[in-house]
């Protein structure tokens, strides 16, 4: 088997191997954070140039490098390096091949140095998250995890001089790495020295503790009641949906509208020409001709855009109003104007996810506009050319004039 259908089981074996197999007391080093460090190792991946193969390879590296938590927590690396390579090798997969993840797996161990640019592209990836703005809050989970495996609370000081010894040891390989998160790292570093400097003994630190434990619970719960990334998926999949049943509610009226526009035309360049001929045809004619107007026009309305003001105000943003995901609302706004909108909703998860709410229900809204009159066009034309062909039938039958 190549590294290309191996790294397609990968993602569905880690993930149930961590779910069924990772102590609850990983709130670090869990599959949300192994996802992160597969979608950073193929960004890295892809800005040094590595080829397909070479990618993969790294790629199969991020999805196992932590899996040896599933065993124990000292020398993981060694363990996930173990799991990675019986899981290729009951896929068939070259033995070349199978070096090269288990050594970019061993590079990310403390105290290693990585010693080619797969192995670099990992490393730099597992620690992508120290250069990241939400650092923090990987600190904090982190602290948990060590918290929860010591048995119970690391101090303030103790936990500081960690973080400041680990960020020291810290360092990027790539020059991506390097560009993206040496600088914020740097920063990161510079304020846990200050913190370090500023730490107080007494009840200030049992306080911190009591906090801490506090977020701990707190933090459980989030985890247990929020799955990001199910939301991720369903805001994702949601509007996809919505715009393929769209697209099909408007190639069923176009259906329509091309139908019956070629019977109109029909009627008018043969049936009037000759109504001379044919009067004593008139009524069935009529009819037809207005079952084919009637579903045109609902055809027609099922496909009509909805025109929109195409501005918002300041007010509208600040009392969470304006939906920015749709183009009605903004097209007609200068630039700088929508701009800061836009900052303004990225930097408020409420109001980001409450606009993407917004989107979907407005979807769903002209959804069901097109379908009610698609509905009413397929009823008027099903029943009305059975009409027109009892009404044409009945005239040929009992009003023919006699030749």
């Amino acid at each position: 088997m190549e590294t290309t259908d191996a790294l397609k089981e990968a993602p569905a074996f880690v993930r149930d191997l961590l779910r069924s197999r990772l102590p609850e007391h990983y709130l670090f080093h869990s599959y949300d954070r192994t996802t992160d460090v597969v979608d950073t190792c193929e960004e890295i991946g892809r800005e040094v140039g590595l080829k397909r193969v070479n990618l993969e390879i790294v790629l199969l590296a991020a999805w196992f490098h932590d899996t040896g938590y599933t065993v124990a927590d000292r020398g993981h690396e060694e363990h996930s390096a173990a799991i990675a390579a019986e899981f290729l090798k009951d896929r068939d997969v070259e033995l070349e091949a199978i070096d090269a993840v288990v050594g970019c797996i061993r590079a990310t161990g403390e105290g290693s140095t990585p010693r080619t640019i797969l192995e670099e592209v990992v490393c730099d990836a597992a620690l992508a998250f120290v250069g990241r703005k939400k650092f923090q809050g990987s600190l904090r989970r982190l602290r948990m995890e060590r918290e929860l495996l010591a048995g119970g609370p690391l101090g303030d000081r103790e936990w500081t001089q960690w973080c400041v010894d680990f960020l020291k040891r810290v360092a990027y390989h790539t020059p991506s790495g390097r560009s993206q998160f040496g600088s914020r790292k740097a920063q990161h570093l510079l304020n846990l020295q200050i913190e370090q400097r500023n730490l107080t003994t007494g009840d200030e630190e049992k306080q911190a503790r009591d906090e801490l434990k506090h977020d701990l619970t707190a933090a459980r719960l989030e985890r247990e009641k929020r799955p990001e990334r199910g939301v991720e998926t369903l805001f994702r999949t949601v509007p996809r949906t919505h715009l393929d049943l769209s697209a099909i509610a408007d190639h069923k009226a176009n259906i329509l509208i091309s139908v019956n526009a070629l019977i109109i035309s029909i009627m008018i360049s043969i049936v009037f020409r000759r109504m001379d001929e044919v009067g004593w045809l008139i009524f069935p004619t009529l009819l037809l001709l207005a079952v084919c107007v009637s579903t045109l026009i609902f055809a027609t309305l099922a496909t009509k855009p909805v025109v929109t003001s195409g501005t918002f105000t300041k007010a509208d943003i600040e009392q969470k109003r304006a939906n920015l995901l749709f183009f009605g609302n903004f097209y007609r706004m200068p630039l700088d104007d929508f701009q800061w909108g836009m900052t303004q909703m990225m930097n408020d998860r409420e109001y980001l996810y409450g606009s993407m709410v917004r989107d979907i229900y407005s979807l769903g809204q002209v959804l069901g506009r097109k379908y009610r009159y698609l509905r009413i066009s397929y009823n008027i034309f099903m029943y009305g050319i059975i009409a027109a062909v009892l009404a044409f039938a009945g005239t040929i039958l009992f009003s023919r004039p006699s030749p």
